[in-house]
């Protein structure tokens, strides 16, 4: 699906959660809705003024908004965070896919939510089989730990990729056209790396990815254009109506041998687009609606790619500074800020004041069909529906009245209106990036940011975590994860990995200056990759107390990140071992009943409930602690330690 960006949102999270964390989450929500669209279209602000927050709106019968709910939004809703936490923040990019989102961290992890059937989240796990309501992290290649170093998401229909930043290309998802591009049709629930040139090595030198439904598009960094997938209608411009599971390279027009000089690619369900440097526009595949934009009888599909002529048919298309492409329908911006639009026009996604598809380009009309649409910075075409980002951070919207998002019932849906701001209140502003999904959108869009609680700058008033984070830097236990930033920076919605960990609960129990060696085989991940001697000390210490424990193969994976109940094991262990606690005996089959008795944790969880309280984000023995097995942020460990320390 297609998604764009106005400039670049400054450098400022994961399993489904239970209805008292919605609750919880919906209060601050409440504030947060007050400031969306307050911003001024011209406002001074600076990077330290503001922060972007996701939102969407549309259907949602997969929680494809990340609201935390399957209801329909007819206005902007604000995508809850990872953990339980009210808001998602620390989002460069986004994609809206058929019915699922993507999510691109600062730090180059990546977020999905929505439906999962398909695997299209980057999920093995049970629990998120189907529908995922919050934001959860996506696994790591063939599903070992995090998927990292990513600089671009897309989500398609069902599947998703990730562009990183070496210039390979990781994919998930449905496969059954080989659209992955891993040499097989098999269904992947975790990334996969998409294969060279005829199945050979990896894709490489990628600069960016398109997709839609059964074919993907890859433009590299020489200009030339790879494709894989269902060729059906040609749409893979090699010439032949084979299905390819690889990528292979693209014939060029009137006798070139491939194509090049290409500077950007947008993919529909059967055809293909590919901007030239020159300001041209060229398209191939199926025809039914108009969709390559030739002029030609709406039958004449092409297996090679043919020019997109100008408005009315008339010369070529030029000027064109930026595409998008979804389903039969293509959108092309100009260089000027005007919009034309061809292909099929069945929901009034073109934006040209009827439903009659077009074979050529035709411009989008402006908001109350006075002359032409101007002053666009970027725009975004999904399945029945487009948007258009203004300079001025407004966005504008047209096309299916499913989404039931225009100003008012009585506006067309055939023409540009605004997009109203969260609450409905006039219109939204603030607006970074905008992408199109099949019947919903998703937004970055800036508000002010809170100011922080204590000494850390990224942990804001509000935040449940900020007592403990304040009380634990007090006492030298937390030290941050950037101290060199002025303010320093904690990084509360990072994940903590296991020898992080070791070292925190070191630190908290006075072990720190403990020196133990640890026969745990696995410090360096590779070759020059390994844990610091520091962290490895306190892992070692930890073990010698018995408080780290091997994995049935040996190994302690300290790069892995921590989940819920083997924080709360490890913090347990350690309290029962210097002596505070009393390790539980007896199991209590009520107490966090989602938790299997053959986990392994359920006496630590108990024996932590008995002394500490409830394990953060739950509010008591009978509730089910759904997340019991998926990895925690460092601003809930900070929680569940703070609450086994604080009367120490």
């Amino acid at each position: 699906m297609r998604h764009r960006y106005l400039g670049a949102p400054p450098p400022p999270t994961i399993p489904p959660h239970g209805d008292h964390r919605l609750r919880r989450a919906l209060l601050t929500l409440a504030l947060l809705t007050t400031l969306i669209g307050a911003l001024p279209p011209n406002a001074a602000t600076t990077a330290a003024d503001q922060e972007f927050v996701v939102v969407s709106r549309g259907q949602n019968g997969f929680g494809e908004l990340g609201d935390g709910t399957t209801r329909i939004r007819t206005t902007p809703v604000i995508a809850i965070g990872m953990g339980g936490s009210a808001i998602l923040r620390g989002v460069t990019a986004l994609s809206a896919g058929g019915v699922h989102t993507l999510a691109l961290r600062t730090d180059g992890t990546v977020l999905a939510w929505g439906d999962n059937n398909r695997g299209q989240l980057g999920r093995t796990d049970a629990q998120y089989r189907s529908t995922v309501l919050a934001p959860t992290i996506v696994m790591g290649l063939d599903g070992g730990g995090t998927l990292r170093g990513v600089v671009t998401v897309v989500a398609g229909s069902a599947h998703s990729f990730a562009l990183r930043s070496d210039g390979t290309v990781v994919a998930w998802g449905d496969n059954d056209h080989g659209q992955l591009g891993d040499g097989t049709t098999t269904e992947r629930h975790a990334p996969v790396a998409v294969k060279g040139l005829g199945g050979g090595g990896l894709l490489d030198n990628v600069r960016s990815v398109a997709t839609y439904s059964g074919t993907s598009i890859a433009l590299r960094n020489d200009g030339s254009v790879v494709a894989w997938g269902d060729n059906t209608y040609s749409q893979l411009g090699d010439g032949t109506t084979i299905e390819r599971h690889t990528p292979v390279l693209l014939r060029g027009v009137e006798g070139e041998r491939t194509l090049g000089g290409i500077v950007a690619v947008a993919a529909g369900s059967t055809h293909l687009v590919a901007l030239r440097g020159d300001g041209t526009v060229v398209a191939w595949g199926d025809h039914t609606y108009g969709q390559l934009g030739k002029g030609a009888p709406s039958d004449s599909g092409s297996n090679l790619p043919v020019a997109v002529v100008g408005t009315n048919g008339s010369g070529l298309l030029r000027d064109i500074a930026a595409i998008s492409a979804s389903g039969a329908s293509t959108l092309a911006l100009r260089r000027d800020g005007t919009v034309v639009g061809w292909g099929d026009n069945h929901w009034g996604q073109l934006g040209v004041g009827n439903r009659g598809s077009n074979n050529t380009p035709t411009d989008v009309h402006a908001v109350g069909d006075i002359g032409l649409l101007g002053g666009i910075a970027a725009i975004a075409i999904g399945g029945d529906h487009s948007l258009a980002l203004r300079a001025n951070g407004t966005v504008l919207t047209w096309g299916s009245r499913s989404l039931a998002a225009l100003s008012s019932p009585q506006d067309s849906d055939t023409i540009p209106v605004p997009l109203l701001a969260v609450g409905g209140a006039g219109p939204l502003t603030g607006g970074n990036a905008i992408s199109a999904g099949g019947s919903h959108d998703a937004l970055l869009v800036a508000v002010p940011r809170p100011p922080s609680c204590g000494r850390f700058g990224d942990v804001l008033v509000g935040d449940q975590a900020c007592v403990a984070i304040e009380g634990l830097a007090a006492r030298g236990v937390i030290r941050g994860c950037d101290q060199d930033a002025s303010p320093p920076l904690f990084c509360p919605d990072d994940p903590t990995a296991r020898a992080q960990m070791a070292a925190l609960i070191a630190r908290a129990v006075g072990w720190d200056a403990e020196n133990h060696a640890t026969a745990f085989p696995d410090r360096c991940l590779a070759p020059g990759n390994c844990i610091d001697d520091a962290l490895w000390r306190n892992v070692g210490t930890l073990q010698f107390h018995g408080v780290a424990k091997s994995y049935p193969d040996g190994t302690y994976n300290p790069f892995d990140n921590v989940l819920y109940a083997q924080a709360i094991s490890f913090i347990t262990r350690a309290m029962v071992k210097k002596g505070y606690w009393t390790q539980a005996t007896l199991d209590i089959n009520s107490t966090y009943y989602a938790v299997p008795s053959s986990s392994g944790h359920r006496l630590d969880l108990i024996t932590y409930l008995k002394y500490a309280g409830p394990v953060p984000g739950t509010t008591s023995r009978t509730d089910p602690f759904a997340e019991w097995d998926q990895v925690t942020t460092r601003a809930w460990f900070a929680r569940a330690l703070w609450q086994a320390l604080k009367d120490r």
